[in-house]
Formats: structure tokens, C-alpha cells, sequence
């Protein structure tokens, strides 16, 4: 006679048949079955124990449980492993979120020892959820002996990993510039980063930049980020485009010659001439006197080649200048040719977005307000030659919208 009476019910079947499993220990006797076959390794790659199984999570495991059915059913030791990633910044966001705060000070002041707590506690109520979500989805794993990522013996195999990839000289220490979020005081990947675009308003300034050959002499950059303009340590131009100089009442500047229109007509400046042409090369090894060398004085202590104009091919005149402000500590382009040509890498903010002591009168200052206040000296100054606005699109963290 069938188990199954009447019309069909598909939940009515899940329910015998896991009843079923669970009582003959079905799971334990196809895992015994090929113990002495030859072995199919998976690896879990573990779901992240801060928050609960959605469908596209699901569909996932079933994938997974496809190969290791289809694998066991040629008759192969199929080695399954679960295993739950219980660190990083999920986690962390996750618990932060449920206490209710907004900064990293608040988990110093809550301590540390019970935010850990808090977070195990989180990590042990959704592996539950999950491990019980895939066992009604069928996926058999051996999840009596799951790896975890916060127990003991799983850091002591990634530390001696890391220290063999040391001794066998595979592992090195550099620097890189990415995208960060000030909030939660992590790099975000390229990935991560594609998922946050939006679109947003944002300063549109030029700036002249003193040359020290001359008084009246100056070089002119466009950013639409201010607030790096404290780690500015140099300029590049592309040393194969043609450069020139223009008169504008009694100064100079130079701006690139495919830009000199374009941008005139954005700075709202009609009259000008221009003297001579030359090509960006021969612009190359000028200095000039930093914008900010008052506000900011660890600039005065940063030699040559800091604060000259350098060679770079990555310029263009399709936006600005032709005259790029370069920031080493603030852009993977120019961090790159600040190796490459020895300028400083000068990086005076703090993980959490304000600008350190190095900063100067910019110290304390949250970055977006410290770009406010670069504007308004460098207008005290008479080096901001336009302020405006664009609007264009900008990375935000996908986690938390900073």
C-alpha cells in the first residue's frame, strides 16, 4: 500500500521521506556505503554565518548537492566537509546593526570582549538556521564535523600556511590604493565597488598652482575632489601633447592646448592670449610652490621631485586641464607614478575619514568637510580660479551607504 494517499502533496512527501532519512540513518549508511572507493574531494566554500538563506543561497547548494549525488552514485568516497565562515565584516555589520550602533567607537566603548561575544552568539544562531535550512533541502554534508573559521585549529592552519608562503619567500608586504569606506574602515574590492555606484553632486574646481620660476607664473588643475588637494605632491602632464601658455590679464597660465577652449569657456574666462607653445616634456622638472604649503606644513619638509611636474602618458585632455593634480596616497594612478618616480607618499587621513595631525589646520576634519575648508583658503588666496558643480556617478559602500 503507498505512503502517499490521496492527491499528491509535495510537502507531505518531503516530510516522510526526511522522517524516513532521519530514522534508518540513511545519510550515515550512503556515506559508509564507498569508504574504501576512491576519493572525490569538495571543499566547501562556506556561507557566511550572519544572516539567512535566501533562494539564491538555495539554489546554490542544490548545484552543490547535484555533483556530490552524481558523484557518490559512481560509486566514489565522496569527502564533504561543511564548513561556516563566522569572521570578517558581515559578521561584524551584522552584530553592530542589532546593538544599534553607528561607529566603530561605539564597539570600543561597548568593549571588545563582549562585542565578540555578541557576534558568536549571532554566528551560533544562524548556523543552526542554515545548517537545518540544508538539511531540508537534502544536502548532504558532514555537518557534525564542519569546519568553522573562528574555532582555534582552523586560524593555526591558516597561520602556518602563511608562514610556510613566507619561508618559501611567496609572501610579501606592499602597499596598494583602493576604494575604502571610512565607516566601516575597510578596502572594498572591485567587485564591491561595482554594486555602489550612484549618482551624486560634487565640487568642480580650478586651481593655480604658483610656479616658483616666476611670480606671476602658474600652472592650472582641475579636481572635482578638494579634499585630496592636501596630499597633492605633484603635477603631471603627457609629455607628447602640445601645452600652452596664456596670458590672462597680468599672470600666466599654462593648460593643455586640446583643453585651453573647453576649459577657458568652464572658468567663465573670455579673455586671453596666447604666447607660446611648447610640448608637456619640456614643462617636465619645473616646481612650484604647494597651494597649501601654510595649512599643511609637512609639505615644506618633502623635496624634489615632490611639488614639480612630471611626465605621465595616463593624461588626457578629454576633462580638466590637461594639468592633473597628483595625490599619491589618494588614486592608483598616481600612486603608481609616485613609485615609479620616488615623489612621497603622503597620506595624512585616518581609517575612520578624518585627517590626522600631519593634516595641519585640516586635523580633526571629517575629509568632505576638510575639502569645504581647502576651498575657502585657497580662495583667500586667489588660487581658486572656478568653483563649481558636477554631477556624475560615485562609489558608495554597498554595505552601509557611506
Amino acid at each position: 500500500m503507498s505512503l502517499f494517499q490521496g492527491r499528491y502533496d509535495p510537502k507531505k512527501v518531503e516530510e516522510v521521506i526526511a522522517k524516513w532519512w532521519h530514522e534508518k540513518d540513511i545519510q550515515k549508511k550512503v556515506f559508509e556505503a564507498n569508504k574504501n572507493a576512491p576519493i572525490f574531494s569538495f571543499l566547501e566554500g562556506p556561507p557566511t554565518a550572519n544572516g539567512f538563506m535566501h533562494v539564491g543561497h538555495a539554489r546554490g547548494r542544490v548545484y552543490k548537492d547535484i555533483i556530490l549525488r552524481y558523484q557518490t552514485m559512481k560509486g566514489l568516497n565522496v569527502w564533504r566537509r561543511a564548513g561556516w565562515d563566522c569572521l570578517g565584516l558581515p559578521t561584524e555589520l551584522e552584530v553592530e546593526k542589532k546593538l544599534g550602533f553607528t561607529s566603530k567607537k561605539d564597539v570600543e566603548m561597548f568593549g571588545l570582549e563582549r562585542f565578540v561575544e555578541e557576534a558568536n552568539k549571532l554566528v551560533d544562531f544562524y548556523i543552526d538556521h542554515w545548517r537545518k535550512a540544508s538539511e531540508r533541502l537534502a544536502l548532504w554534508l558532514d555537518y557534525e564535523n564542519a569546519y568553522e573559521t573562528r574555532k582555534e585549529d582552523y586560524m593555526e592552519h591558516v597561520w602556518t600556511l602563511l608562514k610556510k608562503a613566507y619561508e618559501d619567500g611567496n609572501l610579501i608586504e606592499s602597499f596598494k590604493v583602493v576604494h575604502y569606506c571610512p565607516s566601516c574602515e575597510t578596502p572594498l574590492s572591485s567587485h564591491e565597488v561595482s554594486q555602489g555606484y550612484e549618482e551624486v553632486e560634487d565640487p568642480s574646481v580650478y586651481v593655480k598652482f604658483p610656479l616658483k620660476r616666476s611670480k606671476n607664473e602658474y600652472v592650472v588643475i582641475w579636481t572635482t575632489t578638494p579634499w585630496t588637494l592636501p596630499g597633492n605632491e605633484a603635477v603631471a602632464v603627457n609629455p607628447n601633447a602640445e601645452y600652452v601658455e596664456c596670458k590672462v590679464g597680468n599672470e600666466i597660465w599654462i593648460i593643455g592646448e586640446e583643453a585651453l577652449e573647453r576649459a577657458m569657456n568652464d572658468m567663465g574666462v573670455e579673455s586671453y592670449s596666447v604666447i607660446r607653445k611648447m610640448k608637456g616634456s619640456k614643462l617636465v622638472g619645473e616646481s612650484y610652490w604647494h597651494p597649501l604649503a601654510e595649512e599643511v606644513p609637512a609639505h615644506k619638509k618633502h623635496n624634489n621631485p615632490a611639488h614639480t611636474i612630471v611626465a605621465a602618458d595616463f593624461v588626457t585632455m578629454v576633462e580638466g586641464t590637461g594639468c592633473v593634480h597628483v595625490a599619491p596616497a589618494h588614486g592608483p594612478e598616481d600612486f603608481e607614478l609616485g613609485k615609479l618616480l620616488g615623489i612621497p607618499i603622503f597620506c595624512p587621513i585616518r581609517p575612520n575619514g578624518t585627517f590626522t595631525e600631519e593634516g595641519g589646520t585640516y586635523a580633526g576634519m571629517y575629509f568632505k568637510q576638510a575639502g569645504e575648508r581647502v576651498l575657502q583658503d585657497l580662495k583667500s588666496k586667489g588660487l581658486l580660479v572656478k568653483e563649481g558643480r558636477i554631477v556624475h556617478t560615485y562609489p558608495f559602500c554597498w554595505r552601509c551607504g557611506t
